[in-house]
């Protein structure tokens, strides 16, 4: 297990963004609110579709539904924003930025990794990175947070089980080769996502989904739903199978039921 401090390695944009496809700026930030907050003003000022940001620390970061994102120092905060063709239905999209990660994550050298509707990147069953696609009349912003050190005092305020990545890959892990591995997976993601939507994406989130087939409890807005996952639809929809019938869910929080 790596014991040692967190990397005193800073982000460098020469190393995560040069050459890559599909970008049109890469900034690095020293503080920000959030990667999302910052690109979703520059994107009310007219940034253009490929602009990019990365943060060394955030104050504010946010996950679904307003929750806090802890991500300390030596961790990876990335936003990437998008302008889609208008009339693009952007269904599904968090999904298929999930399985951008997680291949990126694997091309880095990581195993173990799954997949959580609608938008949780796991590793060993505990969550090791997450996204939050923010959509406005004109563009959307992809924010993606991965733990690639998380000192245990800091994680203790973690209301899940996590993991970060030199834990699960055994030996210290370098944040600018991640990132650059994350930023090019969403750019050729997002572009795909324009042509085709989720479905080329859907077989991959198949074989990496951590709930398909299995019970689990799914809580919609006040109800609650016990059943066993099917899936996703081709609109990225949690299909759930309670008896004979099936239903398919847009939102919600998916949890597995023990055995």
């Amino acid at each position: 297990m790596i014991t040692k401090p967190a990397s005193k390695e800073r982000l460098d944009a020469r190393i995560i963004g040069a050459g890559l496809p599909h970008l049109f700026a890469l900034e690095i930030l020293e503080v920000v609110d959030s990667t999302n907050r910052y690109l979703w003003r520059r994107g009310h000022m007219g940034a253009p579709s490929g602009s990019a940001c990365l943060a060394e620390y955030q104050t504010a970061g946010r996950g679904r539904q307003g929750r806090p994102w802890l991500s300390p120092k030596g961790n990876l905060c990335l936003s990437l924003l998008w302008r889609f063709p208008k009339g693009t239905c952007l269904e599904g999209l968090s999904l298929a930025m999930g399985v951008a990660v997680a291949q990126a994550l694997m091309d880095a050298g990581a195993e173990g990794i799954a997949l959580k509707w609608p938008n949780d990147v796991l590793g060993q069953g505990k969550k090791l990175a997450g996204i939050l696609v923010e959509v406005g009349q004109t563009f959307a912003v992809i924010g993606v947070g991965v733990n690639i050190h998380m000192p245990p005092e800091e994680g203790g305020a973690i209301d899940q089980p996590w993991i970060d990545m030199q834990t699960l890959m055994g030996k210290p892990v370098s944040r600018n080769r991640v990132g650059r591995r994350v930023l090019e997976s969403l750019l050729i993601a997002s572009m795909r996502f324009e042509r085709e939507a989720l479905m080329p994406f859907r077989e991959v989130w198949s074989r990496l989904d951590i709930l398909e087939g299995k019970g689990i409890e799914l809580r919609h807005g006040a109800s609650v739903h016990r059943g066993v996952a099917q899936g996703i639809d081709k609109r990225g929809r949690l299909l759930l199978k309670q008896g004979n019938r099936i239903q398919a869910f847009s939102s919600g929080e998916a949890h597995l039921i023990a055995p």
